[in-house]
């Protein structure tokens, strides 16, 4: 009987007059001595399938009339109509269905649940919806075990989750910051595994039958998004989620400043009879390596899941995270601080390699954090440098990096010393425009030198780098030289502290220039490298100008 009172409202859905003998229907359902209909069904044992998935094809297509017109007094009768509804999405009522796609589309108990909950979403009204989140176990029952759903269901899941919940203007901010909550966006991050091919579906499969909403929910929506994969529709919609403010999960932070400290407070509690310490002061706190406070905690527990290493798109994810709140970088790397591998060319080393090299890329945030001009204190130096030279990147891991005798290993190991070096010389720059408390952020700045050194390897390690890189390896030698000139540049005093005379390397150059001159195909390579061999001459003093070498 449940099954064709379903087919029945759904096929006068569509007929205006017919309206009222589906309204009148609806409301007969759901009085008291009706319900116990849905009682015998509901509270029947999961293997009795063919009495609980009428009933919830029922229960949607009374939801989902006339617009959601009786959808409010279902709620209220939620003792019944919401009975059992967390363990009938338990996804071991569909294990069965774990092989191909196509069997992942039969009406199961969970997928017949779930149809149930994406129609009262779409029409209960924001406070039913407020309830529903603030209960938790139904919706996060639905998401649970998303990526074993066939692309169909996912598909629909994720629209309704953007469509409302997301974009529902009426829905309150603590609401959506409830439901988006680590554990719900871990489950819609389980979508990254899923093979990227998009939903073929018609939406609605026919052996369905009445369990399909009104043509409202699907008929186009669902056409429309067939053309995007389920991992792009998911990746789409945690950017959205997680990166902008009025979603209810990203919160303004202070940038390198801890959530909690107030850096235009008076400096250290200076009085006339003490000595200026400055941030040396016992009273100035710059320990930050194991525990960061932070405002952003679901997103801080969320990121600590996602797998950058092996997927571009959650790689591309996480860093759109890091440039929204600059306050997690050290956060998360306080937790990843080593690399997972040891140095070698493999897919899995150059991963986690090409997303360091990213997080330093970052930009610097405007004024490190803090509102719209820099404070009267300099950001703490231990969270500074995770930004500039994440702690996977020690020096041990550097200087086996560029002492390997593998080309890719060391290059990578001089670009990404070059780009960390290029970000704290514009970081040393712009802590060198503070008028207020100058000597406070020189001091900074000194502190933040000492820390980039102990954690990269020394110059002489780049030096014979140097030495050992092939004559013929124009791209290999052209890095290394690029990476010793930032060295000149940005820490010279760190430089200088070895002799190594270059005029032998520039002579080297120039003998190329001249026999290469009619090829031109390395010239340019080789002018970049004269460029930056000659700065590094002048101003190195052990450069022996005059010495006469060969021809």
């Amino acid at each position: 009987m449940p099954a064709v009172l379903a087919l029945f409202l759904k096929t006068i859905s569509t007929q205006i007059q017919f309206r009222e003998i589906g309204l009148s229907l609806c409301r007969t359902l759901l009085e008291r001595n009706q319900l116990r209909l849905f009682d015998r069904g509901l509270t029947s044992t999961k293997t009795k399938d063919f009495l609980i998935s009428p009933c919830l094809r029922l229960l949607t297509e009374i939801v989902s009339f006339d617009g959601g017109a009786v959808a409010n007094s279902l709620y209220t009768r939620r003792d019944i109509t919401f009975k059992r509804l967390d363990i009938l999405l338990d996804h071991g009522t569909a294990a069965k269905y774990d092989g191909e796609d196509e069997q992942k589309r039969k009406p199961t108990v969970r997928r017949n649940a779930q149809r149930y909950v994406l129609a009262n979403l779409k029409f209960q009204s924001s406070a039913v919806k407020s309830d529903l989140i603030a209960e938790g176990k139904i919706l996060r029952r639905t998401l649970q075990g998303i990526n074993r759903d066939g692309a169909d269901i996912i598909a629909d899941i994720l629209h309704s989750v953007e469509t409302d919940i997301l974009d529902d203007a009426v829905l309150p901010r603590k609401s959506k910051t409830r439901f988006f909550n680590p554990a719900n966006l871990g489950s819609m991050a389980t979508l990254y595994s899923i093979e990227d091919r998009p939903d073929n579906s018609n939406g609605m499969e026919a052996q369905e039958g009445a369990a399909t909403l009104d043509t409202g929910m699907v008929g186009k929506n669902s056409g429309a998004r067939q053309e995007k994969s389920v991992r792009a529709m998911a990746h789409n919609l945690l950017l959205r989620i997680c990166t902008q403010q009025e979603n209810g999960v990203l919160l303004s932070d202070s940038g390198w400043y801890p959530t909690g400290n107030d850096p235009e407070e008076a400096p250290l509690g200076q009085d006339e009879d003490s000595i200026d310490l400055g941030l040396d002061s016992p009273l100035y706190f710059d320990h930050y390596d194991h525990k960061i406070p932070v405002r952003n905690r679901t997103l801080s527990t969320f990121i600590q899941d996602l797998r950058p290493v092996t997927d571009t798109l959650q790689a591309a994810l996480l860093l759109k995270v890091f440039q929204a709140a600059p306050e997690l970088i050290a956060d998360y790397f306080s937790k990843k601080s080593k690399f997972t591998s040891e140095p070698k060319a493999d897919p899995g080393w150059l991963g986690e390699a090409a997303f360091l090299f990213s997080v330093i890329e970052l930009p610097i945030p405007a004024y490190c954090g803090w509102d719209a001009k820099l404070p009267a204190m300099p950001p703490p130096v231990s969270i500074v440098i995770e930004s500039i030279l994440p702690r996977p990147l020690d020096r041990a891991t550097i200087t086996r990096c560029l002492n390997l005798n593998d080309e890719v290993i060391t290059l990578f190991a001089s670009r990404v010393l070059t780009v960390a070096l290029r970000k704290l010389w514009k970081i040393l720059a712009l802590f060198d425009t503070v008028s207020r408390e100058p000597e406070l952020w020189k001091q900074a700045s000194e502190k933040l030198k000492k820390s980039f050194t102990q954690r990269s390897p020394p110059s002489k390690t780049v030096i014979q780098a140097l030495q050992r890189a092939p004559k013929d390896e124009l791209q290999l030698r052209g890095a290394i030289i690029e990476l010793l000139t930032m060295y000149f540049k940005t820490l010279p005093s760190v430089a200088l502290r070895e002799k190594f005379d270059i005029s032998t390397a520039l002579t080297e150059v120039l003998n190329r220039l001249d026999t290469e001159a009619k090829d031109g195909s390395n010239e340019d390579e080789l002018l970049e490298q004269m460029s930056n061999l000659v700065f590094i001459a002048e101003t190195s003093l052990s450069t022996n100008w005059w010495n006469k070498s060969g021809k």
